[in-house]
């Protein structure tokens, strides 16, 4: 239930979002260009969000972090 009241929401906030800024006046053509543009930002500004995260993760579970090749460990003993 929690999903459909999340998707209510939204659709009560778009449509108020565009009855605002167009003085409560509602426009068949307007509304359909105001929900494109408004998906087009909204999937645009995922899309970089989930980049950013993905490149974050990757960044932090490198495989080769804190692991000596043999010539770097040889050297490491010596110096001790």
């Amino acid at each position: 239930m929690r999903i459909v009241y999340t998707f209510l929401t939204l659709i009560a906030l778009l449509v108020t979002g565009y009855l605002v800024t167009n003085n409560f006046e509602f426009n068949n053509t307007d509304f359909s260009n105001y929900l494109i543009n408004v998906v087009l930002i909204t999937l645009l500004s995922c899309l970089v969000l989930v980049g950013v995260v993905y490149i974050i993760i990757k960044r932090k579970k490198s495989t080769y972090r804190g692991i000596m090749t043999i010539k770097q460990y040889y050297r490491y003993k010596s110096v001790r």
